[in-house]
């Protein structure tokens, strides 16, 4: 194999590479994001709760009695409230997608730069990445033949990438409707 070639099956291998690094890259982003969306809500509902802490140490210093019993109803209310507005934050990151499929851009579902949401779509996700790289591999190589006229790079193409471009549309095409299945599955009851 002389060193051309060489090189442009590599650059072909690589360039199959850069859709499964940048979903990968993606999905870490979103879930970085969620992370920090969570710790932000358990460190404020954290604050909240010393000062009320704080401040009910304060009047119970020059409180008495019912007034008393009154501020501790609202503090336990209050509580309450702080609770309930954690719960929700926590509830929202696990359960909901940061962005639904259809919501998603037109380069995002052709590459499927996004977190799989099923199984099935991991998989049928890994062959189109698989296709898709032989595609370009393919590809590459057929263009990198020197001395050919447009009409034999046309055929060629046709011959030889098509072959591998179709079952990638189609893993692709499977990827999504697996994607879009386990969101309905998913989504909450109207």
């Amino acid at each position: 194999m002389d060193q051309k070639v060489f090189i442009t099956a590599l650059i072909g291998a690589l360039l199959g590479l850069i859709p499964t690094i940048a979903s990968a890259l993606i999905v870490w982003i979103e879930k970085r994001d969620r992370a920090n969306q969570r710790e932000q809500a358990i460190e404020f509902a954290g604050k909240q709760v010393t000062f009320l802490s704080s401040w009910l140490e304060a009047r119970q210093q020059s409180e008495t009695g019912d007034k008393l019993d009154k501020i501790k109803e609202m503090i336990a209310a209050e509580l309450d409230e702080i609770k309930a507005h954690v719960d929700e934050a926590l509830e929202i990151q696990v359960e909901a997608p940061a962005k639904r499929i259809k919501e998603r851009n037109f380069i995002q579902r052709a590459f499927l730069l996004y977190a799989p949401q099923s199984m099935s779509a991991r998989v049928y996700r890994t062959l189109f990445f698989v296709f898709l790289g032989m595609t370009l591999l393919v590809g590459a190589f057929w263009v990198s033949i020197p001395n050919q006229d447009f009409g034999a790079l046309i055929i060629g193409v046709i011959i030889f990438v098509f072959p591998f471009m179709l079952p990638a549309i189609l893993f692709n095409r499977l990827a999504v409707r697996s994607d879009r299945k386990a969101e309905e599955k998913m989504a909450p009851a109207k």
